[in-house]
């Protein structure tokens, strides 16, 4: 599985290789793109090389024992959620509308039976042009 610039994968926790530049052991299919990159001059570090029954991957833990996607705590959501709620605004403008909508939509990717919620919001911005 890939994401932008993240690449995921599964491997058998047994199934482990010395990753010399780095004197660790890794996942083998984790070990030899490791060492593909290096043949490529392709740079990586160190602390980027997450492996784990459960990992945060761009802000959900995924965890394979339990077969589970959730929510990390997320205050900057929390946050955008909040300020909206709370603004001196009696109208917001269209772009808090349009930044409110992005943020949920990407907490939904966990929940994505719950997007259908997100309409009565694309409806308030249907046709408007001015952010």
């Amino acid at each position: 599985f890939q994401y932008s610039d993240d690449i995921f994968g599964a491997d058998v926790a047994s199934n482990m290789c010395h990753y010399a530049p780095y004197n660790q052991d890794f996942p083998a299919h984790q070990a030899a793109l490791l060492s593909f990159w290096d043949e490529l001059g392709i740079p990586h570090e160190k602390e980027k090389q997450l492996f784990g029954s459960s990992l945060t991957i761009i802000g959900f833990i995924v965890d394979m024992e339990r077969m589970s996607f959730s929510m990390a705590p997320n205050k900057k959501l929390i946050c955008q959620i909040s300020d909206f709620i709370n603004s001196h605004y009696l109208r917001h403008p269209l772009r808090d509308f349009q930044c409110l909508a992005g943020w949920i939509n990407w907490a939904l990717n966990v929940f994505p039976l719950l997007k259908p919620g997100l309409c009565s919001l694309y409806l308030k911005m249907a046709g408007k042009s001015h952010a």
